[in-house]
């Protein structure tokens, strides 16, 4: 009987498909995330708890300008890129060139900005500490982490998931080493650099990889901007940006809200909970690498296939998530004394950091249908209902520090996945009724 099953399996494509995008994907990660959690925990052991509180917000900063960057670009080409590669590899090759040249003049736009406004981001975001020499610096590292980004989504529409593996335990290696070396000499400085690094590594490495891809499957790449790249452009990735800028751009606000009213220490200490919430929930998110099989199901009418995988998914997300954290949970203490003793005052924060990793999971997979069917408007006012619950959430708990923070995130994610499970039931239920017909 076990000896069928694994023959069944084997021959079914869809599913060796998916196992090949969960293995890569989740190892991949796993690594990735393990190497970055160790060099976080080094900077944070080498430099003060206000420079790892300056880092941390850097790194935030970073995260939020490479969306404005990015544009919504790197969703459009995964889902392009797994519709044409097959069946019109002309197609799939003016939309990645054009797409890409769209995102390079974006994102230097957006670095050059944050050049130009480097003093006055500095004083927004900090009064007690000139960060503009940081600012300065992280404007580049928004450029190529942009760039990475965007080049890695085509491999993850190539369904090139060990190359990506591959990529992201390799650049992560070579940062360890040398952020080491770099923060013991020059401090914050070498951290800062060390992000810079880590991201020019990732473009370098994605880029060489997906042109290589793309002489492999004989997709000459070229710029065409047609009508298809402007209706892309205009029904994909616009509404993809829309809905993300309901996210990161709130969560830095609220970041340097937080850090005017309780100063960059216990930002520290949040911020090391939070990275442990990212850390837990990097793995499950992996399951989003099926996106563009739920794309090719989608295109060729296969709903009920791609609903009944959607549900095996997140189900199997939650259960990992649910282990983890409550082995997480009673290490908590552990976790927290190796990044310093002030930082182990922070369990509660913690803790409900990590619960709300259960939510943020339901969320994904849900937001990863969405985009792969299409439906980035319903992403966006998804993301609208987050940012409004956020934010009422925020404003009621913002003088609780640490702890009122990690529930604002707990409520805001408890809501998101309430609506995005609505939605989505009706939004394939609707499909369903349009295949019968």
């Amino acid at each position: 009987m076990l000896k069928e099953l694994l023959e069944k399996t084997k021959n079914n494509e869809i599913v060796m498909r998916i196992a090949k995008a969960l293995f890569f994907g989740i190892s991949g990660a796993a690594g990735a995330k393990a190497l970055l959690m160790i060099i976080n925990l080094l900077i944070a052991r080498i430099v003060s708890n206000q420079d790892y509180g300056v880092y941390s917000l850097l790194n935030n900063t970073v995260q939020t300008f490479v969306l404005f960057a990015g544009a919504g670009i790197g969703i459009t080409l995964t889902r392009y890129t797994a519709l044409y590669q097959n069946k019109d590899k002309e197609k799939a090759g003016y939309m990645i060139k054009t797409l890409a040249l769209v995102n390079i003049v974006l994102s230097a736009i957006i670095a050059i900005i944050i050049v130009v406004f480097s003093d006055y981001i500095s004083q927004l975001l900090s009064k007690e500490i000139d960060i503009s020499v940081y600012i300065k610096i992280i404007s580049i590292t928004i450029f190529f982490s942009s760039l990475a980004l965007l080049w890695q989504s085509v491999l993850q529409g190539f369904e090139e998931f060990k190359k990506i593996a591959k990529i992201q335990i390799m650049s992560h290696i070579i940062v360890l080493v040398t952020s080491v070396i770099i923060t013991t000499i020059w401090k914050l400085n070498g951290a800062v650099i060390s992000m810079l690094l880590l991201q020019l590594l990732l473009f370098i490495f994605n880029i060489t990889t997906a042109k290589k891809v793309c002489n492999n499957k004989k997709i000459k790449l070229n710029i065409n901007v047609n009508e298809e790249v402007k209706y892309a452009i205009k029904n994909v990735s616009i509404p993809a940006f829309l809905s993300s800028i309901f996210v990161n751009p709130i969560i830095w606000i609220t970041n340097f809200m937080f850090i005017k009213k309780f100063g960059y220490e216990e930002f520290a200490g949040f911020s090391i909970c939070l990275q442990w919430m990212y850390i837990v929930n990097y793995i499950p998110q992996q399951l989003n690498q099926v996106k563009p099989i739920y794309t090719q199901l989608y295109d060729s009418g296969q709903i009920n296939t791609m609903k009944k995988t959607v549900g095996r998914l997140t189900m199997f997300s939650i259960l990992l998530v649910v282990m983890v954290v409550m082995i997480l949970g009673i290490m908590r203490n552990f976790i927290l004394n190796l990044y310093g003793e002030f930082y182990t005052t922070f369990g509660n924060t913690f803790i409900i950091l990590l619960i709300t990793n259960i939510f943020i999971v339901i969320q994904s997979q849900n937001f990863s249908v969405f985009q792969a069917i299409g439906e980035f408007w319903k992403c966006l006012i998804l993301n609208g209902i987050w940012a409004i619950s956020f934010l009422v959430a925020f404003a009621i708990l913002y003088n609780k520090g640490s702890v009122g923070y990690a529930t604002v995130y707990l409520i805001s994610y408890l809501i998101y996945s309430i609506a995005s499970c609505k939605e989505l039931n009706k939004t394939l239920k609707k499909h369903n009724k349009e295949e019968v017909k």
